[in-house]
């Protein structure tokens, strides 16, 4: 049956079709918080030579509106793309690669959604389990304009602008709430890869694990420790520049392992060292 999004927007993204003939699956990427989409564009091109017919969408970032409209934007374009790719190709199955705030749209569209499904979800240091330190902001931030811009603090080469407005932040705040209240059975549909270096900035490892374990999800969970140029965040972990040539290989050898067999016996299961489970 045709998947039908809810409205029709005008969405952006850009495309790489697999280098290797008919494409295996269709995958979708989505891009962090005032993150320039471009920078997925090394993980998108390796899965192209891989295979994968791959669709890097472009989020909206509206100068009018606040937290909760713009949580639901983004939403509903992930789902319109969604919608467009199996309508394309209904017998292709659709993966997800997200990165930060990419992965809080997909499991708010995943939850939301309860007749879509990705097969195959990557999380690239997934912004659902923030850090204590954010929750003064959290309380503030519904308070303020939605339109007041905050210097952003993301290095420049990765940056979109070199602000981010309080609706932005808000809209995440809303989207972390959202995807952990309630019931979580949604995030059983498909299986799950989580990459992420434990000492993010923003996103605390220590908090995941003991979500997924409180809500019994058996998502794979992989420490990436590598890095690359030490001046850049830990929680970017998106190309060779931030991870170096050892945690780049790393990075493409998990995802590329993942999408292939949705199987990595490297990783971690539930924070598990992978010694304590030979």
């Amino acid at each position: 049956m045709p998947c039908a999004a809810m409205q029709r927007l005008d969405i952006r993204y850009d495309y790489f079709l697999s280098k290797t003939g008919s494409a295996s699956a269709q995958i979708i990427v989505v891009h962090g918080l005032n993150t320039r989409p471009e920078v997925m564009d090394p993980l998108a091109k390796m899965l192209s030579s891989d295979g994968y017919d791959v669709f890097r969408l472009r989020l909206s970032r509206p100068i009018i509106g606040n937290g909760g409209n713009l949580a639901s934007l983004w939403v509903s374009e992930l789902n319109s793309l969604y919608c467009e790719l199996q309508n394309r190709n209904p017998n292709l199955p659709i993966y997800n690669l997200s990165f930060s705030l990419g992965s809080a749209v997909t499991l708010a569209f995943v939850k939301s959604h309860p007749n879509t499904t990705f097969k195959k979800k990557v999380f690239l240091a997934p912004a659902v389990t923030l850090h204590n330190y954010s929750l003064p902001f959290q309380l503030l931030a519904p308070l303020l304009p939605g339109t007041v811009k905050l210097p952003s603090v993301a290095p420049v080469a990765y940056r979109e602008k070199s602000f981010t407005r309080i609706a932005e932040y808000h809209a995440v705040f809303l989207l972390t709430k959202y995807i952990r209240s309630g019931s979580t059975g949604r995030y059983r549909s498909g299986e799950v890869l989580v990459l992420q270096n434990p000492s993010d900035e923003l996103v605390s490892w220590k908090k995941l694990k003991r979500w997924l374990i409180s809500e019994n999800l058996d998502w794979q969970l992989y420490e990436l420790s590598e890095r690359g140029d030490e001046n850049l965040p830990k929680h970017i972990i998106i190309d060779e520049q931030s991870l170096g040539a050892a945690g780049w290989n790393t990075i493409t050898d998990q995802i590329r392992e993942f999408y292939r067999s949705g199987s990595n016996n490297v990783g971690l299961i539930l924070g598990e060292q992978p010694s304590a489970l030979q």
